[in-house]
């Protein structure tokens, strides 16, 4: 916890965390140690392709001792934490290393964010320093960062400018971006007077703050790292919950890694013909770990600075793809806009989250008659994305579920047996005593080296809850399929008790995307005279040719469901709420049970 007059970048170095028994002593554990192993090894091998632009290993690792040196000329510190405001870019991931190597935190923003959310994460952060391309699809990146100015003139001490070629990968070829010659050192930044468009090479009126072009960093001369401590917190990653101010959680370097080598040897990522498309945002870590896992198996990352369903299927046939992950809704338009299967032949894996209430099955099923295999995996902002993968007998109805065996031995999952009722069961009457043969469901804990060692909250930096064996409550519902294979069934906050039961609204909602005319559905529940009453809102298939008939749907889920798993209503909506991620749009929930309320009779 941060104490009173200590700032959180003063918090964040003075709590290092505790040394984990981490990856095994010969694997590298810190993002410049894997990068000079790539390099040693492997040389001349792709590492990285954004566009037109390929860098190797032994390029990525020149350009990092390059930056290293125009950071530190900068003045970047120890347990300084640092805006990485970009797309997902080459310069993305050697920033990242090269903060990594001096210490510092690289805090990966969302480019859909706009200055109300980033201005809050920079103070939260205490952070000053901000890393953007003002150019990238025309958002207006400079004008955010000055409302951001306006309001706190101490809040953006200096930007640096990245000019990227294009955010397409059929941009022109644009310069080999091998290292620049050597200089005596980085240039030093244009006070805000002085900053101009030439500065830059784009065209905008002056900024209130200082600014330097990214290409300047790369004129330092190269440096080694000033850190060798594969604990330092390395990364940070915003939560993206559907309610609350969001939390900023933060990975050391160890973690990172050896959570990204875990998922590089169980995703099959070590093959010598796997090449791995980034597609999801680097600034989440289901995006980072699916970049980072390629570059621990060595093998060459596809970036994609937003993702475009066309754009994807031309980098998959182009670069010869064979793995990627995704979000669900992603992975479906992908799936539509497939009018050759030939051009994704490559392609053989996608692991997914269910994010958007999409047909799961329908997924899997699509991918098998294509022959690949598309799962769900597990994982969150404090846990790490793709900790799970499928078990060896997974059958389709267990590729739709989430969960799965750990990626790594030192990765222990667990259901608590002594749960205790999520907060939408609060006031409602006492379940039934009764038996069943089915596995106990309860919260998925998680324990092991992985697990985020710590947060910025609007408190100040906090330690990573956990009990006193070191178990880290997920906040999700889920059992135990067998001793090593969890299944994901909902958020604890999202489960209703409803006539008595714990009931998760996924059990509904996989019943109603399958009846006539129905594409998505979402099962909440509002408090009525006599406990919760549920209701659906669903979203009609566009390529339906059947009338939406409330009174039939109900009537469907009264011949197969129990009678208190029935909605109330069901209300059809153009779209659900949603709310932005760092893996694209979650839907909010709280707001759907606030409409259940508006759809029920007045009590």
């Amino acid at each position: 916890m941060t104490t009173a007059g200590e700032t959180t970048r003063e918090a964040t170095a003075a709590h290092p965390s505790p040394t984990t028994d981490g990856p095994p002593a010969q694997s590298p554990s810190t993002w410049y140690g894997l990068l000079e192993h790539n390099a040693r090894t492997a040389p001349h091998d792709s590492a990285l392709i954004d566009g037109e632009r390929t860098l190797t290993h032994a390029e990525l690792l020149a350009r990092v001792r390059r930056l290293i040196g125009g950071f530190a000329d900068l003045g970047v510190e120890p347990g300084q934490i640092v805006a990485v405001w970009l797309p997902n870019c080459l310069e993305w991931v050697e920033t990242a290393a090269a903060l990594a190597a001096l210490g510092a935190t690289a805090l990966g923003i969302n480019t859909k964010l706009r200055s109300h959310d980033v201005s809050g994460l920079l103070a939260r952060a205490d952070c000053d320093l901000v890393i953007t391309d003002p150019g990238f699809r025309g958002i207006g990146f400079r004008d955010m960062l000055r409302e951001i100015h306006a309001d706190d003139p101490e809040a953006i001490r200096l930007v640096v400018e990245v000019a990227l070629p294009s955010d397409e990968a059929t941009a022109p070829e644009a310069p080999s971006p091998a290292a620049p010659a050597a200089s005596s050192g980085a240039a030093a930044p244009a006070t805000a007077a002085e900053t101009t468009a030439a500065d830059t090479g784009t065209t905008a009126e002056p900024t209130p703050f200082a600014t330097i072009d990214y290409a300047r960093l790369l004129e330092a001369a190269p440096r080694e790292p000033s850190t060798h401590d594969a604990n330092t917190h390395a990364s940070a990653f915003t939560s993206s919950g559907s309610t609350g101010v969001p939390k900023i959680i933060m990975h050391t370097q160890a973690g990172l890694i050896g959570h990204s080598t875990a998922v590089a040897r169980t995703f099959g990522y070590m093959d010598a013909s796997t090449v791995v498309l980034a597609t999801l945002p680097l600034c989440g870590v289901f995006g980072l770990n699916t970049l980072m896992a390629a570059l621990c198996a060595g093998r060459p990352a596809v970036l994609q600075a937003a993702f475009n369903p066309r754009q994807t299927i031309d980098l998959i046939e182009r670069h010869r793809i064979t793995h990627t992950n995704m979000a669900d809704a992603m992975l479906a338009m992908m799936l539509d806009a497939v009018e050759d299967p030939t051009r994704i032949s490559t392609l053989c894996e996608v692991g997914f989250g269910n994010f958007t209430a999409t047909d799961v099955r329908g997924i899997i099923r699509r991918g098998g008659e294509l022959g690949k295999r598309f799962f769900q995996t597990y994982g969150s902002s404090e846990v790490q994305a793709l900790m799970c993968y499928p078990p060896a007998d997974a059958d389709m109805e267990r590729l739709s579920q989430g969960g799965g065996v750990p990626v790594a031995p030192l990765i222990e999952v667990r259901v608590a047996a002594d749960t205790p009722d999520s907060p939408d069961t609060t006031d409602a009457p006492a379940a039934p005593d009764t038996t069943s043969d089915e596995p106990p469901t309860g919260e998925i804990e998680i324990r092991g080296p992985f697990v985020s060692p710590g947060r910025i909250t609007e408190h100040g930096y906090e330690d990573t809850p956990v009990d006193e064996d070191g178990w880290f409550g997920t906040g999700d519902l889920g059992y135990m399929r067998t001793a090593d294979d969890v299944v994901y069934l909902n958020r604890m906050g999202d489960v209703l008790r409803l006539g008595g039961f714990l009931v998760a609204p996924r059990e509904v909602e996989d019943l109603l995307i399958t009846l006539p005319g129905i594409g998505e559905a979402q099962f909440v529940a509002a408090p009525g005279p006599r406990g919760l009453v549920p209701v659906a809102f669903v979203v009609l298939d566009p390529a339906a040719e059947t009338t939406f008939d409330e009174d039939a749907v109900l009537a469907d889920c009264s011949a197969v469901l129990a009678t208190f798993k029935v909605p109330k209503r069901v209300i059809p909506l153009d779209e659900f709420p949603t709310v932005r991620g760092a893996n694209g749009d979650k839907i909010q929930r709280n707001r759907l049970r606030e409409m259940a309320e508006d759809v029920l009779p007045t009590r």
